[in-house]
């Protein structure tokens, strides 16, 4: 069985593939690099829901660190910070995880955008509320690619 984790990766590294090029080229221009890479890396763990993960990040060769990242092993710890949820949501949520990172291709507002919006959108889908993962992460997919190619929805972020 694929890992809600897993899908939620490929699905937003499809993301940022495909609307990298609306967004980002008409804002910032590639090829800003480093005479050498910054190799400092960040990193991150933590646990929850019988997980342990760990993350880390090199900035590399570009000016500055364009990627993001989501890692969330308790799904229902993310939930009081979201909003009031109906109680059959929150009982299967208790074993949910979710894992992505999203890859800034020559800038971070993308993967950045994609990281503080993504578990927002996912519960406030409908699908997911319905317990249809499959559907409700495509439907996300699109819900995120019309907000960010929304002006309106870039400016409240």
């Amino acid at each position: 069985m694929i890992s809600l984790g897993f899908l939620v990766f490929s699905i937003i590294h499809t993301i940022t593939n495909l609307v990298y090029t609306i967004f980002i080229t008409k804002n910032i221009k590639m090829g800003a690099y480093l005479t050498s890479p910054n190799k400092e890396i960040e990193s991150e763990t933590g646990h929850g829901n019988g997980l342990q993960y760990a993350a880390g990040s090199m900035q590399g060769w570009r000016r500055s660190q364009e990627d993001a990242h989501v890692a969330c092993p308790d799904l229902f710890s993310a939930l009081p910070e979201l909003g009031e949820f109906d109680e059959d949501l929150i009982k299967r949520v208790r074993s949910m995880s979710a894992f992505g990172v999203f890859d800034g291709h020559g800038g971070k507002e993308v993967s950045m955008f994609v990281s503080d919006f993504i578990l927002k959108e996912l519960f406030q889908n409908k699908q997911f509320q319905d317990s249809n993962i499959d559907e409700a992460l495509v439907n996300l997919f699109h819900t995120l690619d019309d907000m960010l190619c929304d002006p309106v929805s870039r400016s409240d972020w």
